[in-house]
């Protein structure tokens, strides 16, 4: 018995049914299924999946998407199940929280589940889950179909010229858009498999061995932008086409690119490749890279009216770029640096006997050097700065500090104590 304000009995129950749903935005066909666990899992979601998008018997409905919009639940957030989406070439987006209506077509479908089919269970009861599901299933079939006896289950759309059935407009699909979903047991094993590394070899190709394949097969990345040799790129094995992978190569920018790429098949008897040259008859030369093509583009900017051959023997030769012209470290000597006057700080004690001799002027007698040396008289903010700086007199080791202050631009100095301030 639960009441609405005491659920604590409600809580006490282990495990509860749970409802999974799924909307064809394209026909408006919906499949409900129902587990029993303690919570949703990614085992549970698993299971979902291989049964709405498996052929059943005595359904018509199948096949795997290439777009899946969900929520943010933490099965679908799984490492296990986005992997078998990857490999099943299945993109998945997902809602922001708070935003159900984003997936208005299967939150109307879950309604329509409550309301039509849950509904009829208080007069006729099941007793287990396969027993629900059996009866979900053909509930189902019925209402996308419209043949629920004394029901119009027809789907109603402005763009339609009048109802049609949810089935009917299922039967509109291709044969290439209609993608056969594999045995559960490789989708298991997909769910499993990781990405694997790859290193590019000199002839810009990489050897992988794919789970449909009986051995290791060879595959051209040759052409594709921003790979290039001893380049190492993530490998993922793909479920439709011929034993087809995914390349993914990282680029400067963070972002990844990725390229879809079958194995190379175009081998004699005798394992030699039927496209490589006839020795003693032609040659072919290895075609340049995206990232090749500028970087030859830059040497001839660098070496202008130069060949490749010449461009390549001034670079074993060290000849300077842009005619020498190339200003790269002299002019690091032509840069005026902001002077700023001395900070006085606190002298650490050390022993009488271990103190340098050190001689200090007197404010006066520092003055008269310092001014000789400039060659003109200190302003009055000049002459307040230094004499609340050295009050008890200028050591003489300061001096020449002090004249390279009084005499070198500045851009702006300021002293939070004197308020001094000299602008350039």
């Amino acid at each position: 018995d639960f009441y609405k304000n005491k659920l604590e009995n409600y809580a006490k129950v282990k495990y509860k049914v749970w409802r999974y749903t799924l909307y064809d935005k394209a026909s408006g066909m919906i499949i409900p299924w129902y587990v029993e666990a303690a919570g949703e899992n990614q085992h549970s979601l698993f299971q979902f999946l291989m049964f709405a998008w498996g052929k059943q018997d005595g359904r018509l409905f199948h096949g795997v998407p290439q777009l899946l919009y969900w929520d943010k639940g933490s099965s679908n957030t799984s490492s296990a199940i986005k992997n078998l989406l990857d490999h099943l070439e299945v993109k998945y987006l997902e809602h922001e929280a708070g935003n159900a209506r984003a997936k208005g077509g299967v939150e109307n479908a879950n309604n329509i589940i409550e309301t039509q089919f849950e509904s009829r269970l208080k007069f006729q009861p099941v007793s287990s889950i396969d027993e629900l599901n059996h009866a979900a299933m053909n509930w189902a079939e019925a209402y996308n179909a419209n043949r629920l006896p004394g029901q119009d289950t027809r789907l109603r759309r402005i763009g339609l010229a009048e109802p049609v059935s949810r089935q009917s407009l299922w039967q509109h699909i291709t044969a290439e858009q209609l993608r056969i979903l594999p045995s559960v047991e490789i989708c298991q094993a997909l769910m499993a498999s990781r990405e694997q590394e790859r290193q590019v070899k000199a002839d810009l190709t990489i050897s992988f061995k794919h789970p449909q394949a009986d051995s290791s097969l060879i595959y051209s990345l040759k052409g594709l932008d921003g790979i290039t040799v001893k380049d190492k790129v993530s490998v993922r094995s793909l479920v439709y086409g011929d034993c087809a992978i995914q390349i993914e190569v990282p680029r400067y920018d963070g972002e990844a690119l990725i390229y879809r790429v079958d194995p190379d098949r175009n081998f004699d008897k005798f394992g030699q490749r039927l496209d490589a040259p006839v020795i003693g008859e032609e040659y072919k030369s290895k075609g340049d890279t995206e990232i090749e093509q500028a970087t030859k583009a830059m040497d001839q900017v660098a070496y202008p009216n130069m060949t490749e051959d010449e461009i390549k023997k001034a670079k074993q030769k060290q000849v300077a770029p842009f005619g020498g012209q190339l200003n790269t470290l002299s002019y690091l000597g032509d840069i005026n640096h902001p002077a700023y006057f001395e900070q006085k700080g606190n002298e650490i004690e050390t022993p009488e006997h271990l103190k340098p001799a050190t001689t200090t002027l007197t404010l006066t007698a520092a003055l008269m050097r310092i001014t000789s040396s400039i060659g003109r008289r200190l302003t009055t903010d000049e002459n307040k700065w230094l004499s609340a700086r050295y009050q008890d007199g200028v050591p003489e080791d300061s001096l020449e500090s002090l004249i390279r202050t009084f005499t070198t631009p500045v851009t702006a100095i300021a002293d939070g104590t004197t308020g001094f301030r000299s602008v350039k």
